[in-house]
């Protein structure tokens, strides 16, 4: 007697122009997601804190929009990506970013008491730079 097969229930991609047009439909629909963020960040929110989780599943990096026009924010969580560019609120107080690839948006936060990084460069004397930020 031959043991029992586990069967998926759903049904497997078994050409490779099934995969191709699964991660199209991904793409497209990550694509989406992308430009509705980007067009409610783009808009004068009475935020105190906020929480972007931008994840990079296709192939075009996603960038964060400029937040600096939130001027009620003070608490900011940027998971898996921040690139160059973003102007951040000059009023942060709190920032947490997991993907940090550049510090100068950073270092502009005069206000910033409360700071987790995990950089994403390779110089050191970035992160010195840091120390010279006065409330933190």
């Amino acid at each position: 007697m031959e043991p029992a097969r586990w069967q998926p229930s759903w049904p497997c991609a078994a050409q490779p122009s099934d995969i191709a047009q699964a991660v199209r439909q991904v793409e497209e629909h990550q694509a989406a997601a992308q430009q509705l963020l980007q067009q409610l960040l783009s808009q004068p929110l009475p935020l105190h804190r906020l929480h972007v989780d931008v994840k990079n599943i296709g192939k075009e990096e996603e960038v964060v929009p400029s937040l600096a026009h939130l001027t009620q924010l003070t608490e900011l969580s940027i998971i898996h990506s921040m690139t160059g560019g973003a102007a951040l609120p000059a009023q942060l107080q709190s920032l947490y970013i997991s993907n940090c690839t550049d510090l100068a948006p950073v270092l502009a936060l005069q206000q910033l008491q409360c700071l987790t990084i995990c950089p994403n460069f390779l110089e050191q004397q970035q992160v010195l730079e840091l120390a010279k930020l006065p409330a933190l």
